[in-house]
């Protein structure tokens, strides 16, 4: 019964698709097990700019940052997780006095880093010059990614990805503190 069950464990794992495959990450600590076999190498997808964000679709997020000088949005519309296991969004990140920036970046929760794709100016989008994965920073003006990360990008819904984390973005009551 037991050899049964895991049979139909390991070919349900085998047939799930490219997306179930673990990249060359470790994501759970197992490179110090002898059974540790690195999955395909982790490859990023091909990036296309969405649409400029509309007012209608932006979600606020509730960051419960001290002394953090902007209140972020999110744009729904943009919110994506891609074969890469990249979650891709368009935030705006606006100060008391009304002044914006608007940018498309994406996080890579197994590595704790994001990338910016590109700059929201005048209603459209800019690609940035030289764009590279950069370590999440839980200080400074950055700090709002540290908190993306915790518990509302990552981990990774298993399944309805999109949903799941739009979901998480509009539900999640604040936290205190940071």
């Amino acid at each position: 019964m037991i050899v049964a069950r895991s049979l139909l464990i390991l070919g349900m794992l085998l047939s799930a698709g490219p997306e179930a495959r673990a990249f060359d990450e470790d994501v759970y600590g197992e490179e110090g097990s002898p059974a540790f076999k690195p999955g395909p190498k982790w490859q990023e997808q091909k990036v296309v700019l969405p649409a400029y964000p509309r007012s209608d679709d932006l979600i606020k997020v509730p960051l419960s940052l001290r002394d953090f000088p902007f209140t972020l949005w999110i744009d729904s519309a943009s919110l994506q997780v891609g074969e890469d296991r990249v979650v891709r969004y368009t935030g705006v990140l606006r100060s008391k006095s009304g002044a914006e920036n608007v940018f498309y970046e994406g996080i890579r929760c197994a590595k704790k880093d994001y990338q910016r794709y590109a700059y929201g100016s005048d209603g459209e989008f800019q690609p940035a010059q030289n764009p590279q994965w950069r370590p999440v920073r839980a200080t400074g003006h950055d700090r709002y990614r540290s908190a993306l990360m915790d518990g509302l990008l990552c981990p990774l819904p298993g399944y309805n990805r999109e949903k799941q984390l739009l979901y998480r973005l509009k539900q999640r009551p604040p936290r205190p503190g940071f």
